[in-house]
C-alpha cells in the first residue's frame, strides 16, 4: 500500500511510520525536520500552500493519507489562533481536498481534547465541547475531513507517552528531571485515557488493512491522573517517588485551559481491530527495555 503521512516528524508521526514503513511504502512530510525514519522517503511540505499540498498527493497517488500534521501545543495556539487555524484547519481542508480527488482513504488524527471534560468517559457518538483555540481548530477540521472525504476515518487519539526523539515530550522531561533529583508538581485532578504510542501506530496500521468510513477512539485501557503516570514511572524505574509532588489545575494555571477529565471509550476500536493497548505500567515497562529517555520509536 502507498501512504502519504503529513507530520512524519512529530512525536505520534514518527511511531506510525516506524510501525508502517517495514511493509508499505511511505512517504512522510514535515515541514521542520531533525531526521526522520530510515526507510521512509521524506519531502518538505507546508500544510497552509494548498497546491503545494494538492501537487504532493497527485505526484505520489497513495491510497492512504494518514494527517498528522499540526500546530499542536495548545498554549502556541492560544497565542497565535490564526497560524492554529491556517494550520490545523486550512491545511486540513488541503488535505482533504486532496485526498478526495484522488480517491483514497483519509485518517485524520484528532485529540481527546475536542471535549470538555464534564461527561467523561467518551464515547465517539459524543458531542465534542472544545475549550481551547487547539481543541476548536481540531474539532472544525474533524468535519471539514468527513464533508470533503468520503472516506474518511477519524481517530481522535488520547495523551500519548512514549520516547521522542531528540527528548522533549512531557515524559522525557519528567524523566530527565527525577532522574536528576528535581522535584515535579503533577496534577492529580487531571485525567487522560494515557496511551503508549507504539499501541497508537499498531493500532493505526491495522486500521489501515481494513479502513471505514467512521470515528474512532484511539485510547488506553485506564483512567489516569498525570501525578499517578509520575508514580508509576518512578517505580518502574527506580525513581525517588516522593520528588513527585500531586497539584491541583487551579494551583498552577495554564494559558491555554485544558479539561479535567476528558478520558475515552476505546472499546470500539479495540473490538473492531481485535488489539489492546497495554496499560500504563506495561507501557513504561517496554519504555524501560527499550532504552533511556534519549531513545525513540525506531
Amino acid at each position: 500500500m502507498r501512504i502519504l503521512l503529513t507530520g512524519a516528524s512529530g512525536y505520534v508521526g514518527r511511531y506510525v511510520a516506524a510501525r508502517l514503513w517495514s511493509s508499505h511504502e511511505v512517504l512522510g512530510t514535515f515541514l521542520e525536520s531533525d531526521g526522520l525514519l530510515p526507510g521512509c522517503r521524506q519531502q518538505r511540505l507546508d500544510l497552509r500552500d494548498p497546491e503545494a499540498v494538492r501537487a504532493a498527493v497527485s505526484e505520489y497517488k497513495p491510497d492512504l493519507v494518514i494527517h498528522a500534521g499540526a500546530l499542536a501545543n495548545p498554549d502556541a495556539c492560544e497565542r497565535d489562533p490564526d497560524l492554529a487555524r491556517a494550520v490545523n484547519v486550512e491545511g486540513t481542508r488541503a488535505v482533504a481536498r486532496a485526498a478526495a480527488e484522488r480517491g483514497a482513504w483519509l485518517f485524520y488524527i484528532s485529540t481527546d481534547l475536542v471535549f470538555s471534560g464534564d461527561f467523561p468517559p467518551y464515547r465517539e457518538d459524543a458531542t465534542p465541547s472544545p475549550l481551547s483555540v487547539y481543541a476548536r481548530t481540531k474539532a472544525e477540521a474533524e468535519g471539514l475531513c468527513r464533508d470533503l472525504c468520503p472516506r474518511t476515518a477519524v481517530l481522535r487519539l488520547s495523551l500519548g507517552y512514549g520516547w521522542k526523539k531528540p527528548p522533549g515530550a512531557f515524559v522525557d522531561k519528567l524523566y530527565q528531571d527525577l532522574r536528576a533529583g528535581k522535584r515535579v508538581k503533577l496534577f492529580q485532578d487531571q485525567f487522560r485515557s494515557a496511551l503508549f504510542l507504539e499501541d497508537a501506530a499498531e493500532m493505526i496500521a491495522r486500521l489501515a488493512e481494513k479502513p471505514c468510513a467512521d470515528v474512532f477512539h484511539s485510547a488506553g485501557p485506564e483512567r489516569i491522573s498525570r501525578f499517578r503516570f509520575g508514580i508509576l514511572l518512578c517505580e518502574e524505574f527506580g525513581l525517588d517517588a516522593g520528588l513527585v509532588e500531586p497539584v491541583h489545575m487551579a494551583d498552577v494555571p495554564g494559558f491555554a485551559p485544558r479539561p479535567a477529565d476528558c478520558s475515552l471509550d476505546g472499546s470500539k476500536l479495540w473490538a473492531f481491530l481485535g488489539f489492546n493497548p497495554r496499560s500504563v505500567a506495561e507501557g513504561l515497562r517496554a519504555m524501560r527495555e527499550a532504552g533511556n529517555g534519549h531513545r525513540a520509536a525506531s
